[in-house]
């Protein structure tokens, strides 16, 4: 966990030397997946949904006052597991996805402090760590092609801030996404979507 904490962290400084955000965000929260696999048109069965955790850092660009929308951009972690059965094998698969979006705002509401917005997201993703338990052999799935490559990750969702002063927001978001690998092949296709909710906060920097 450290570990993935501190990548996070350096790929974010590193992206922050090449924009000029108005405003930095940082969520944590928690994902409910569904996978989606099939091998020679056999779907997997039984595939029951795991919670995993999720984490992001990004910007926003400045939120206009008399326009509605407004965007920004993030990088995240998130940990998509499930476990099931395929011809009388169980499985467990526990995966972890580095992720870049590009992130999309309509505001909805703005009330004194409060600012609800909807929000759309596109972007893509990669394997940086997985694991594949069958009854009780553990296999690394970064050697497994249905698994690595790029995924193309798209979500909507809500967005809810509350201004605790001027420069400092609190935020709560629900996203519902999905993830398609972008090439299937060896008559195994992968893809898998996923509910979130989210906690964090945002800090105005310029």
């Amino acid at each position: 966990m450290m570990k993935r904490t501190i990548l996070l962290s350096f790929l974010l400084l590193v992206s922050l030397q090449y924009i000029e955000a108005q405003t930095v965000f940082i969520k944590s929260g928690r994902n409910l997946n569904n996978y989606k696999f099939s091998s020679s048109g056999n779907e997997v069965a039984n595939l029951q949904n795991e919670i995993g955790q999720s984490y992001e850092f990004g910007y926003i660009g400045k939120i206009p006052e008399k326009k509605r929308f407004y965007y920004g951009y993030s990088i995240g972690l998130e940990e998509y597991n499930a476990s099931g059965s395929y011809a009388s094998n169980n499985l467990v698969w526990e995966t972890s996805y580095a992720n870049f979006k590009g992130l999309g705002y309509y505001r909805l509401l703005k009330i004194e402090r409060n600012l609800l917005s909807v929000k759309g997201g596109l972007g893509l993703a990669t394997l940086i760590h997985g694991r594949q338990q069958i009854n009780g052999g553990r296999y690394d799935l970064l050697k497994e092609k249905e698994f690595k490559g790029l995924f193309l990750n798209t979500q909507l969702g809500l967005s809810y801030r509350f201004s605790i002063n001027n420069n400092i927001q609190v935020l709560a978001d629900y996203d519902y996404g999905k993830q398609y690998r972008l090439a299937n092949n060896n008559g195994q296709k992968l893809s898998f979507n996923n509910h979130s909710l989210s906690l964090g906060f945002s800090i105005d920097i310029n």
